[in-house]
């Protein structure tokens, strides 16, 4: 069990840091809003941990389960970083 929690937690904190790195460079190469720069940043970020990362242990190493593993970690990693933003406040 705690390999399985250990894995996700990597997915979820993996794609919420490294996906706000990225969505950090795009809004500064692109005029790009906040929320959608984070769901491009998490979403290129999981999928490439759900191809290059470490095979979670069974039963998710494998077809829909790899899939639904790494899906879920990154919409957590979305959330995540949507929820820890900071807001301007309008004066």
């Amino acid at each position: 069990m705690a390999p399985l929690v250990g894995s996700f937690l990597g997915v979820v904190l993996g794609s919420a840091l490294l996906g706000a790195l990225l969505a950090w460079v795009l809004r500064k190469v692109a005029s790009v809003s906040r929320l959608a720069s984070y769901a491009a940043g998490t979403a290129v970020m999981t999928v490439v941990y759900a191809l290059a990362g470490q095979v979670p242990p069974a039963p998710f190493d494998h077809g829909l389960g790899h899939v639904a593993f790494h899906g879920v970690g990154g919409f957590l990693g979305f959330a995540l970083l949507w929820l820890t933003a900071g807001r301007r406040k309008r004066a």
